[in-house]
Order: structure tokens, then sequence, then C-alpha cells
């Protein structure tokens, strides 16, 4: 029979471990909520170019769209949050739908391909949740703009060590920070999960 002790200690750990993955799951549900409340930037602008509309396809253009617009709007002291892609999201629409450019034809989508193009972004999704925060430019540049931006800080903040390159452009972090506005939390691990899909939608 284990002490008592042991028994508590073992406890408290699968507690921990329960906590976790709910958090994960939390996390990784807001990840799937932000990619889908980026769809209709995404295929307003795939309308605009007159591309057939896909939903793999739509998320891509919605975060490379994103990554465009999202910046002007931090410069103008708008925090990249939910409301704003969905106002973007609908503004672009609507024009694409005011405007009706003809649409290229192309063909369906075939299972076997997909799930073949599917296994191994599933692992490397999984991969990616694992992975901390480790590469240089990411925690001192990129993903700490990120959560700069979700906290509503200033880039010129005494605290701040090391300085982060006021050079590089905010595409990345404002994206990163509106999925971060998504979450409620600065869960970067769950982060990397959007650079998987961005990869998955060019598929």
């Amino acid at each position: 029979r284990p002490p008592p002790g042991a028994t508590r200690r073992g406890a408290r750990l699968a507690l921990r471990r329960r906590q976790a993955r709910r958090a994960v799951i939390r996390a990784l549900a807001a990840v799937a909520f932000a990619l889908l409340a980026l769809l209709p930037l995404g295929c307003g602008v795939l309308l605009l170019t007159g591309t057939r509309v896909r939903v793999g396809l739509g998320v891509f253009a919605g975060m490379a769209a994103a990554l465009v617009s999202l910046p002007p709007f931090v410069y103008l002291g708008l925090p990249p949050t939910v409301p704003l892609v969905l106002a973007l999201g609908a503004v672009v629409l609507a024009a694409a739908l005011l405007v009706r450019r003809p649409v290229a034809p192309g063909g369906g989508v075939e299972l076997v391909p997909t799930l073949v193009l599917a296994a191994p972004l599933v692992l490397l999704a999984a991969r990616a949740v694992a992975k901390p925060v480790d590469a240089y430019d990411a925690f001192a540049d990129w993903t700490l703009k990120a959560k700069l931006l979700y906290f509503d800080r200033s880039f010129l903040h005494a605290s701040i060590a090391p300085p982060v390159h006021r050079e590089y452009p905010l595409g990345l972090p404002a994206l990163e920070a509106y999925v971060f506005h998504c979450m409620g939390s600065a869960n970067a691990r769950a982060l990397h999960v959007l650079f998987v899909v961005f990869l998955g939608g060019l598929a």
C-alpha cells in the first residue's frame, strides 16, 4: 500500500495533467475559431481575384490578407481583435459580391490525395503544439511583438529586453496577436498550429 503522501502527490499530478490537456483543447478550439473568423476575409479576396472558393484556400487567403491589412490598424492604435477581423471580412466580402467577377472553373476535391496530404499535417500539428518557443527570432521579436500587441503595451517600454527590431514588419505579430485575443491568453505553443494550417492551405 503506497504511503498517503505519495497518493496525494499522484492525485495532484493527475489533476495537473487533466488541467493541461483541457487548456490545450481550449487553445486549439480558439485557434480553430480564429481561422474560421478569417474565412469571410479570405473568401472575399478569392472572389475579388476571380478564384474558385475552397475552405482551405479561403483560410490561407484570409491569413495572408490579415498579414497585410492588420498593421495599418495597429499603427492607428486599434488592437487586432476578432471584431476588427470580422468587420474587415464583411467589407471585403460585400465588395466581392457587388463586383461579381467571373470565377475560374476548377475540379472537385479528391479523397485519397486529401488524406495523403492531411496525414503529415496532423503529425506536424501535434509536434507543433508540443514544441516550445525556443528560436531566438521567435521569442525575442515575432512572438514578443505579438504578446505586446495582445497586452496592449508599447514596443518602447523600458522593461523589454532584448529590444525588438522596430524595422521588422508587424504583419505576423498582428496576426498572432489576433489569435491570442481569440484564445484569451498568450499561448504561444498552440499558436504554432497556425503555421501548419498556413502550409496546408497551399495544398
